[in-house]
């Protein structure tokens, strides 16, 4: 997939919550308000409408892939109805069928490669990072990655520190808003 085809679904949901209703829900719909290419990839302005959130987004080509980052400063809530809780980047990148060859490289400690064939049911998160003190209680690596056949995908989170996790399923079913027929991994930042 080259840079300039990413629309805002691929790049990242949103989970929320309605303060009136108290509830969550999650936004899938976000409207690319601002694209621009720059030197060395391409900035996004991202707006749900609807609850009032703005994101920006910045998306670099490197030498072996690409960097997306969102900084500090540059969410805007501006809905007091609804709060952002969390922000879940690049959901489907490692999704795959049931039943295909290859692993799934997990940051549990000095990695877990789990096949995809066969597993049962199962959704799971692990925190990348923590404080020293309490590592012994969480996940160690700050990568995860898709081995396949044809070539597959390495995610290195670099910055989140306190609030990053690893979400991953296997089988999930319709209601759960994923296919039955997938396993998949999914890498999201917590702002909690």
């Amino acid at each position: 997939m080259k840079l300039s085809e990413i629309n805002a679904e691929q790049l990242l949901t949103a989970d929320v919550f309605d303060l009136v209703q108290e509830r969550p829900a999650v936004i899938r719909d976000f409207a690319i308000m601002q694209d621009y290419l720059t030197r060395k990839g391409r900035n996004l302005l991202l707006r749900s409408g609807e609850h009032g959130i703005t994101i920006a987004v910045e998306l670099m080509v490197t030498d072996d892939g690409f960097r997306m980052r969102i900084r500090p400063g540059s969410i805007s809530e501006e809905n007091p109805r609804w709060r952002l809780m969390r922000l879940q980047f690049l959901p489907n990148l490692m999704d795959t069928a049931v039943n295909s060859e290859g692993h799934y490289l997990l940051p549990l400690w000095a990695g877990a490669l789990v096949d995809f064939r066969e597993r049962p049911h199962i959704k799971n998160a692990d925190r990348v990072y923590l404080d020293q003190s309490e590592w012994e209680k969480f996940s160690g690596m700050n990568c995860c990655a898709q081995l396949i056949p044809e070539g597959g995908c390495f995610a290195i989170v670099e910055e989140g520190d306190f609030h990053c996790y690893v979400q991953y399923g296997f089988n999930l079913s319709q209601e759960e808003g994923r296919s039955s027929s997938h396993g998949k991994l999914y890498r999201c930042i917590s702002f909690s």
